[in-house]
């Protein structure tokens, strides 16, 4: 039976991020999972482990936005690259991820414009139709992404950086949506 706690086969979000703290505009790589030590890290920085094959169903992320009209750190795309080509993008930008300015402390992950959705947690209690309409859903792959033994994901954010207006480790919100399957 898939997802048991001897199964083969499992499902699940892997949250990551970065053991780096964001310093300049540029690309953060998601190299940490904050996934349980029972399930694989890939892709946070590692291969998919032997013996083993991952689909990657989709994506789901919160931008973040921190600052003001004179200065901001933001996030601006998610960048998947294998084998030195990033994924959906010949321009090698990525997928877009922006966030939106606000001038509410509490409303900092509501994106101004992105492909992948999130989960809005709102200090007003957003309903989940209102909430679908400015966060989106997560993006599907359709078909999924396969990766086998051996191979490589590297997730980067690309962050545009202010020094005034920080954005820390604990403010990315994103994960990878897999399905593991073992031999």
């Amino acid at each position: 039976m898939p997802n048991g706690s001897e199964s083969k086969e499992y499902t699940f979000p892997q949250y990551m991020t970065s053991t780096a703290k964001l310093a300049k505009a540029g690309d953060l790589l998601l190299d940490v999972s904050l996934s349980p030590a029972e399930f694989i890290d890939f892709p946070c920085g590692k291969v998919v482990p032997a013996k083993t094959t991952v689909k990657m169903l989709g994506l789901v992320g919160n931008t973040f936005y921190n600052g003001t009209v004179s200065g901001a750190s933001y996030t601006q795309f998610v960048k998947l690259v294998k084998d030195r080509e990033t994924l959906f993008d010949p321009d090698r930008a990525g997928l877009v991820f922006r966030g939106g300015r606000t001038d509410n402390d509490r409303d900092r992950f509501i994106p101004a414009f992105s492909v992948i959705g999130g989960v809005h947690q709102s200090a007003y209690g957003v309903n989940a139709d209102i909430a679908e309409t400015y966060m989106g859903k997560p993006l599907m792959f359709d078909p999924p992404l396969e990766f086998v033994s051996g191979e490589e994901l590297l997730v980067y954010l690309n962050c545009a950086y202010d020094a005034a207006e920080d954005m820390l480790t604990t403010d990315i919100d994103f994960a990878a949506i897999l399905n593991v399957k073992v031999e």
